[in-house]
């Protein structure tokens, strides 16, 4: 009984192209895609966050760059603990750099624009800075 299913199934698939699907098909593939980007996509992230810095601060460039900084250095020691710590560029990994940029530039944003606000009221910049 065993052998006839076996010939049957035998017989199904011996004119038949077997592939891998899915995740494990596409994997590879899409590791190799994403770090290939990887670098273009950083590149336009820091356009479009220094863009945006330029809109919010109204072309005042002593603020933007006072903002970029802090960016630029969240940006170089994430990427730097990688390097150092061997990390492979893996889909994860890959959106790592994005996910810090967005998430630097929202808290940098964020804690400078309060720091302006109290300048603004009077306070002494020591005192913006508490």
């Amino acid at each position: 009984m065993i052998c006839h299913y076996y010939r049957m199934i035998r017989d199904l698939i011996r004119d038949s192209l077997i592939q891998f699907t899915g995740v494990v098909a596409i994997s590879p593939k899409l590791a190799k895609d994403m770090d290939d980007s990887r670098d273009k996509m950083v590149y336009i992230g820091i356009s479009l966050c220094l863009a945006a810095l330029l809109v919010l601060f109204r072309l005042n460039w002593k603020r933007v760059l006072t903002a970029a900084i802090p960016i630029g250095l969240i940006l170089g020691w994430s990427s730097g603990i990688m390097y150092l710590m061997d990390v492979k560029v893996n889909p994860i990994m890959a959106t790592m750099t994005a996910l810090i940029l967005g998430i630097g530039t929202e808290f940098t944003i964020l804690l400078l624009m309060r720091y302006y606000e109290e300048q603004d009221r009077g306070e002494t910049p020591m005192a913006a800075a508490h």
